[in-house]
């Protein structure tokens, strides 16, 4: 009986040996994709990501960020399922929730981006990117005063980030909330004088006012 219990306890420890060499391979792999991915590398970072999951389908972070890559390529589908894959590995990551809203929103897939961004918040109730993108969604089921204030709870978790002044500003103004349309639209210039389209729009605001003054500024 002794001599079967060695048996079992070595083949056991053989066994954990051998997991543990294919856990370390895996994440020598990804270690290389996520290198490769930094330095826009696409093609070889998907070729380490395949052989990090190759040599672990439980590796939900390899899914994760070769679904970053196909995203990035424009490649949705495939970011797609390998997101799903992920979040069925671990629902807590925030961070591909919010990844697989933005393909929800490019998709005009609002309520699918929706539940995303609610479960992220959810998650991580100061994430400023999830409640931005969040207005988005709102904004594409004209829910515009939810979208404001998803705005508005972004910019007090980080009033330097540029992007929700630019989406408040866009739906103060289809609420004919002029005055403070353009003030965000100021704030956008200032955190991000380079945007073409902040000073556009700002110039219609202004041009509907019949401000023709600050139509050229």
């Amino acid at each position: 009986m002794r001599f079967i219990k060695n048996i079992i306890l070595s083949c056991l420890l053989i066994l954990l040996a051998h997991n543990n060499v294919l856990a370390s391979k895996a994440t020598d792999a990804f270690d290389l994709g996520n290198a490769f991915l930094k330095q826009n590398k696409f093609k070889e970072a998907i070729d380490f990501f395949n052989q990090a999951i190759e040599e672990n389908p439980q590796y939900a972070d390899a899914f994760a960020k070769r679904g970053l890559v196909y995203q990035v390529t424009g490649k949705n589908k495939q970011a797609l399922a390998d997101y799903n894959q992920a979040l069925k590995l671990n629902t807590q990551d925030t961070q591909i929730l919010v990844n697989r809203a933005m393909i929800y929103l490019g998709q005009k897939k609002y309520n699918n981006a929706l539940l995303d961004l609610n479960h992220a918040i959810k998650l991580d109730p100061k994430s400023a990117i999830a409640y931005n993108d969040r207005c988005l969604a709102q904004e594409g089921l004209k829910k515009y005063q939810q979208g404001i204030s998803d705005a508005t709870k972004a910019i007090s978790l980080d009033n330097k980030y540029p992007s929700p002044y630019g989406n408040r500003a866009k739906l103060y103004a289809l609420t004919k909330n002029y005055q403070k349309s353009i003030a965000d639209y100021n704030m956008l210039i200032k955190l991000n004088p380079k945007l073409p389209m902040a000073y556009f729009n700002r110039a219609q605001i202004y041009f509907n006012l019949k401000d023709y003054k600050h139509v050229k500024n």
